[in-house]
């Protein structure tokens, strides 16, 4: 198969993704979950807007839950970080070229901030920094649930993976791993811009879609978060694992927040050299390509996603028969 090539010369330099925006109906039910079981802190809190990270993490932020009267659980944005002012100036000159319509916003606790959708409209945001806060993995008296470490990446259904793939590798992402039906066509590709093998995973499935976000925790706490969502009466969010992933080799387990948002701790994930690691390709119908062990993903984690606000949900190019 040929894979989309990577620009290695990038008109602007994306260092990692960054934070993402989710629509709640209920701040304070949330922040139970995503505090007392995920395990994030607590930035800051406004009447309708609430801002988290995680443990290791000096960023203002990694999650910002706004208050929204919406049917379903919604994503606003995905967030990316660049490397400076000039760098978001590119970013946007680089849109512009391709054809997509681009706006400056102000975002609180946010340096330069630009919005676009990509072709197939996930809503994108990327700015050039943010308020830097103090870490806390030290403060082992803050740490709840799973203790979360620090935000990885997030994973997008889409109607058509290659187009998605081309479209990020045209600005610098790189794919780790990718797999393909029998016929040989991609049906996921895990991208990075990091030293780790997924910034953001693209699945066909119908799109476009957020399937899950994703936190790094140490792997004995998974089991942790696993038994505080029990004892809070949440057993039922706990969705699929915990297991192993056969890509990255990290253990993982997912959960349901109360909207619905799904939301994955992994272990720490394999490293990526870049230049040097190529992309492993994987047949969709090997299992043992997504987890070797444990459970089948049940029909909901296979089916079931957050909307982007005013997208249309679109059927995949290659339908999933496998």
């Amino acid at each position: 198969m040929i894979l989309p090539t990577t620009n290695y010369n990038p008109q602007f330099d994306v260092t990692r993704a960054s934070h993402v925006v989710l629509t709640v109906a209920d701040i304070s039910k949330s922040l139970e979950f995503y505090q007392e079981v995920i395990g994030l802190i607590l930035t800051e809190r406004d009447g309708k807007t609430a801002y988290l990270r995680g443990l290791e993490e000096d960023s203002h932020h990694s999650l910002t839950l706004e208050l929204a009267d919406s049917t379903g659980p919604q994503c606003s944005q995905l967030g990316f970080r660049v490397r400076d002012d000039e760098h978001i100036e590119r970013a946007a000159h680089f849109f512009e070229n391709a054809g997509l319509a681009l706006s400056w916003v102000e975002v609180p606790h946010q340096r330069r901030t630009l919005r676009v959708r990509d072709p197939q409209g996930v809503p994108l945001e990327f700015c050039s920094g943010m308020t830097v806060q103090l870490r806390l993995h030290s403060r082992v008296d803050r740490h709840r649930g799973g203790c979360a470490l620090r935000f990885d990446h997030t994973q997008v259904a889409v109607p058509d993976v290659r187009v998605a793939a081309e479209f990020y590798a045209s600005f610098g992402f790189m794919i780790s791993d990718f797999s393909y039906t029998p016929k040989g066509d991609m049906t996921s590709a895990f991208m990075h811009r990091k030293d780790n093998p997924h910034d953001i995973v693209f699945g066909s499935r119908r799109g476009p879609r957020l399937h899950h976000l994703a936190y790094v925790a140490e792997a004995q706490n998974l089991f942790r978060a696993g038994d505080v969502a029990a004892s809070l009466g949440m057993a039922r969010r706990v969705e699929f694992g915990p297991s192993r992933h056969g890509q990255d080799h990290a253990p993982f387990i997912y959960f349901r927040d109360p909207d619905g948002h799904r939301v994955e701790l992994l272990g720490h994930p394999i490293q990526i050299m870049h230049f040097e690691s190529e992309p492993i390709g994987r047949d969709v119908t090997d299992r043992a390509q997504f987890a070797p062990w444990g459970q089948l993903a049940p029909q909901e984690w296979l089916a079931e996603a957050s909307t982007f606000p005013g997208e249309e949900v679109s059927e995949p190019v290659v339908p999933r028969t496998w």
